[in-house]
């Protein structure tokens, strides 16, 4: 799913995106996003805290008590972690740009490393389901518009910020060399020398015979494996894309599922997943992006792609000008014609790729 242009007051609010299974090998694509909620924007109940009349949590900013010890700002829960033991006094401002960070910063979920900036306060927190996820502690996150931000690392990745995030470049989770490689909590696929179905709770299924694999499932169900294109019925032996999972809420922070791998070719990393909870504002600019979408499978008997990832936003106000996207990759072809594209940052599909009929 693609959300663009949205402009949203409530008293704290939570905008949520989450990935669909995309595209697969063959003759056809699958739907390529999916949208978690009957008003197709993810979007969970406001809390029903404070005053309704506050849209931009301006109140926020004191947050010493009166022995001089930081406290928490917030006046809402976020969801997925427990932040009443956070060290509120080691917060800084975090802010990626192009002279700090030279147009590239990383972040590893693995380690809590963050390559460009000093003392940031990272710590590995424990969700619910007691699945981890990295979290940084900031006064304030800027994301530059000169700056791409990489996020690696096997586990999801969660911002709390004590007053306002703003976003005005590339915030990713997507491996371009290694499609098989997922980051910020998304499945990876298995490099064997047989076919496999995806890793994650909704992988996709193998790919045997020359019928290309599955595509991952999230939010909904991954697209079905192309079939042989030498076969006169195109309908049948088609390989399962992944089953659906998670929930609308979000709730727990989880990537998506890789699609099954191909005779030769890996199927698509799913799409890393993050986490953005502010007690103030939460701001994507006209050229921001945040791109949790999934990668594209490999040629030659191909890859299934890997669902899309999830977003969740958390503010008392949220401006989006620019692009939230988590969107499923496309299938790769069964023979050498060309491997599926990572899910884009638009709403357009995800190209997989086909193997011409004989």
């Amino acid at each position: 799913m693609t959300e663009t242009k949205k402009q949203l007051y409530w008293t704290t609010i939570a905008l949520a995106v989450c990935g669909l299974g995309l595209a697969f090998f063959g003759c056809e694509m699958a739907d390529d996003s999916c949208e978690c909620g009957n008003d197709g924007e993810c979007d969970s109940d406001p809390e029903e805290e404070g005053d309704s009349d506050n849209d931009s949590g301006s109140d926020t900013d004191d947050t010493d008590s009166e022995d001089g010890e930081a406290e928490n700002p917030f006046d809402y829960s976020p969801s997925n972690v427990t932040i009443d033991d956070l060290p509120w006094a080691d917060a800084s401002e975090v802010s990626f740009t192009g002279q700090s960070c030279s147009n590239h910063a990383e972040i590893n979920t693995s380690n809590c490393e963050v390559d460009c900036l000093e003392d940031v306060t990272c710590v590995i927190a424990t969700q619910t389901d007691d699945t981890e996820v990295a979290l940084i502690l900031a006064s304030s996150f800027v994301v530059g518009d000169d700056v791409q931000l990489d996020i690696v690392g096997k586990r999801p990745l969660v911002v709390i910020a004590t007053s306002n995030v703003r976003i005005e470049g590339l915030i990713w989770a997507i491996d371009p060399i290694h499609n098989e490689r997922g980051h910020a909590g998304g499945y990876s696929c298995d490099s064997t020398l047989t076919p496999l179905d995806g890793n994650g709770p909704g992988g996709g299924g193998a790919g045997w015979n020359g019928e290309g694999a599955g595509g991952g499932g999230y939010c909904g169900a991954g697209g079905a494996g192309g079939p042989d294109s030498s076969e006169s019925d195109l309908s049948e032996d088609r390989r399962d894309g992944g089953q659906p999972y998670g929930n609308s809420a979000i709730i727990p922070l989880r990537g998506g599922s890789a699609g099954g791998k191909g005779e030769y070719g890996t199927g698509g990393a799913g799409g890393g997943a993050i986490q953005i909870s502010a007690a103030g504002s939460i701001t994507v600019g006209e050229l921001g992006a945040v791109n949790m979408s999934g990668n594209g499978g490999l040629a030659n008997q191909g890859g299934g792609g890997g669902s899309g990832g999830a977003i969740l936003l958390e503010a008392h106000e949220i401006l989006v000008e620019g692009i939230l996207a988590a969107n499923g990759g496309g299938g790769g072809s069964g023979g050498l014609y060309g491997d599926g594209m990572w899910g884009q940052t638009s709403n357009e599909p995800a190209l997989g790729q086909r193997r011409p009929r004989r």
